[in-house]
């Protein structure tokens, strides 16, 4: 039955744009054309409905924004009140001479009886109270708070748009989310500004509904004393006793509506919905409500019923007993002795190790976080930030602590997951000048290696910074050295960084754009972790995983036939092959390598061995020293001409090569035949040979 119901009402799932549609056109039939008394009920009881149905949506939502569309079914609901107005006021005076008080229907003539009784007097002064209640209290107290809230919004709209700002530049949240969290603030400011306007139609609701009344009342008693003939007692008793049962089965669902109106202006962001939120907090403090339960029963001389006071006095203090909580345990005498002390169980926390850690002597701690805001702190968020968009993930947070203990004042020391992996000592009062061109030589200073790339350089002071500026050198303060240096570090451990959670926080990532993708290789084909040691074998080699859709689609045809994560990564490098020599190309699309010849090629290929847990070389110290020596001295007139240190080799060879010469030169890029992509042209300046 329930899915015949569905299949039958799927059309109206598909076209929910037509039902709204409908909506006006039936305002304008209501209007315009005379209604059978039994539609008019039926019309009369939606109304009702509606008004309950928003006032209970507006207690059970947690925040503003879940209910944006309060503004315009405000003015929906305005609209259509008017025109059963409008139509009730046609039967009422047109149909009155035939159907007597049944002329509006059957609603109509049960609201006037059942609140006026036999008193038209009693009916018509409590829909002035509901009207006053309505037009006075609720709405104007709820279009004030909408005014409010519309100002301070857009007020404090800049500060927070450039908070988020601040986020990003600080790597803690990424472009998405700013995005959605600016888009949230949009949102936020246009519905506190649509509450303001759609505040007044209610106010004129109100007013509309008093003319209305007073129109009726005289338009019947002029019908009923002049065409139908009545005398003044008929006619009152019929046009009034209809108008009134108009007024309040109009204002009744309005009132009722404007309260939903001011609940959700007043309602802050809370975890959960407005009844459990004003029961929690109300009766969140037991001395308070036994206080009340005191002040009840001191009401009791007053003359008041004692009854009433004495039953609502018991249930406070019944509540402010329950909710009140076990008296917490006496703290420890640390001078009593041990066997008087109560027993306790010690917890112990667990130790956190951070993924990455900048530790500084206490003499910088002054460029840490200066005034000017040039310090290394704010550049740790670019810092992340920046690695992120280019690695193509999450670089973790970094926690930047002082250590006066293990670190003498003018040194840092960087650590991944507790465990050092460089130190460097800066001179807070002068310059690092970097050996970048002519005139090096001439400056004088302290010698050092600058940290991050090992070239020679020099501690000068402020003269010594603006002669090397003179001579065109790179010249950089303590926390561009320190930042510098970070971010090689992190470019070099990235791989380090990419852990399981963070696999499958990219798997979910791409699973939003992808998902046929995603499904199709996790975890039918590859489990996460499999995944891991493939995108980590890229990052080692600095080659970026942004394109997670293509790495991902490779991996599901490539990885049916072979689980080989070393296989595996060199069928991606090839995917990647754009990517790859968009990397070390110079501006005209030319790689600058060196190649290997055949035979060394050969050489390498067959000390290959391979073993279920990978390959590895079978060479000697001896046999591997003149391929390490040869390639370096090849490499050098690359690097001396500007261009990074590139082999060229064939598949086979190519990731033994690359570690084979990776503590060597750290810097080294091995590429295939097969990743050189369409649109790069290779340039080589000379051939490995082994003599």
């Amino acid at each position: 039955m329930k899915n015949r119901l569905q299949k039958f009402f799927a059309p109206l799932g598909t076209n929910r744009d037509l039902l709204l549609v409908v909506w006006f056109v039936g305002i304008l039939v209501t209007i315009l054309m005379p209604l059978p008394p039994a539609v008019m009920d039926f019309l009369l009881v939606v109304n009702i409905s509606l008004s309950v149905l928003i006032l209970l949506t507006s207690i059970y939502v947690r925040e503003s924004l879940d209910f944006s569309i309060f503004p315009s079914l405000l003015l929906m609901t305005t609209l259509y009140r008017l025109a059963l107005n409008i139509a009730t006021t046609r039967m009422i005076l047109g149909g009155a001479k035939e159907s007597g008080k049944d002329a509006a229907g059957s609603v109509v003539r049960f609201f006037g009886e059942f609140v006026s009784g036999s008193d038209m007097i009693v009916g018509f002064v409590i829909f002035i109270v509901l009207v006053i209640v309505q037009f006075v209290v609720i709405t104007k107290g709820a279009t004030r708070v909408a005014e409010v809230a519309a100002r301070f919004t857009l007020d404090r709209l800049p500060g927070q748009q450039m908070a988020i700002d601040g986020e990003i530049a600080n790597g803690l949240i990424d472009e998405k989310t700013a995005t959605e969290k600016r888009q949230r603030l949009m949102r936020e400011a246009d519905f506190y500004g649509a509450m303001d306007g759609a505040s007044k139609f209610v106010r004129g609701d109100a007013v509309a509904g008093i003319l209305i009344t007073l129109i009726n009342i005289i338009g019947g008693l002029v019908i009923g004393m002049t065409v139908i003939g009545w005398d003044l007692s008929q006619s009152l008793s019929t046009f009034t006793l209809l108008t009134i049962g108009d007024g309040l089965v109009s204002q009744i669902p309005a009132v009722i509506i404007s309260t939903a109106a001011g609940l959700i202006v007043t309602r802050t962001s809370q975890p959960t919905d407005l009844g459990s939120e004003v029961t929690g907090q109300l009766f969140s403090s037991p001395k308070a409500i036994g206080i009340t339960a005191v002040v009840l029963l001191a009401l009791i001389p007053v003359g008041l019923p004692p009854l009433v006071l004495i039953t609502l006095a018991i249930s406070f203090a019944l509540i402010s007993w329950l909710i009140q909580k076990p008296p917490e345990e006496p703290p420890i005498d640390e001078e009593a002795p041990m066997e008087s002390r109560p027993a306790r169980s010690e917890e112990i926390e667990p130790v956190v190790v951070e993924p990455l850690e900048l530790e500084i002597g206490y003499a910088l701690v002054t460029i840490v976080d200066p005034a000017d805001g040039e310090g290394i702190l704010p550049r740790i968020g670019k810092i992340r930030a920046q690695l992120s968009k280019e690695l193509g993930i999450v670089v973790p947070r970094v926690r930047v602590r002082d250590n006066i203990t293990e670190l003498s004042p003018r040194e840092y020391r960087v650590k991944l997951r507790g465990e050092p992996i460089s130190r460097f000592q800066v001179e807070t009062s002068s310059y690092l000048v970097l050996d970048s061109g002519e005139g090096f030589d001439s400056l004088e200073g302290n010698k050092t290696r600058e940290p991050a790339f090992g070239v020679d350089a020099l501690w000068v002071g402020p003269e010594g910074r603006a002669e090397a500026r003179r001579l065109g050198l790179t010249v950089s303060d303590p926390a561009t050295v320190i930042a510098t240096h970070l971010t090689q570090l992190v470019r070099e451990h990235c791989a380090d960084f990419l852990t399981r959670e963070e696999v499958n926080h990219l798997i979910e990532r791409t699973r939003a754009i992808a998902p046929r993708v995603v499904e199709e290789l996790v975890p039918a084909v590859m489990k996460p972790g499999e995944i891991q040691k493939v995108l980590q074998n890229l990052l080692r080699e600095g080659v970026p995983v942004r394109d997670l859709e293509t790495i991902f689609e490779i991996l599901a045809d490539r990885a049916p036939r072979t689980g080989n994560p070393e296989v595996l990564t060199e069928w991606v490098r090839e995917g990647l092959s754009r990517t790859i020599c968009g990397q070390h190309a110079d501006s005209s699309s030319t790689l600058h390598v060196v190649t290997l010849d055949g035979e060394v090629e050969e050489f390498i290929e067959n000390a290959v061995e391979q073993l279920d847990g990978g390959s590895f070389l079978r060479l000697s110290p001896q046999m591997k020293e003149p391929i390490i020596g040869t390639v370096s001295r090849s490499l050098e007139v690359l690097i001396s001409d500007g261009h990074p240190p590139l082999v060229l080799s064939s598949p086979k060879v190519r990731a033994h090569l690359r570690r084979l010469m990776e503590k060597s030169v750290p810097a080294i890029v091995v590429l295939s035949y097969n990743e050189v992509a369409h649109g790069f042209t290779v340039e080589s300046s000379g051939v490995v040979r082994v003599e």
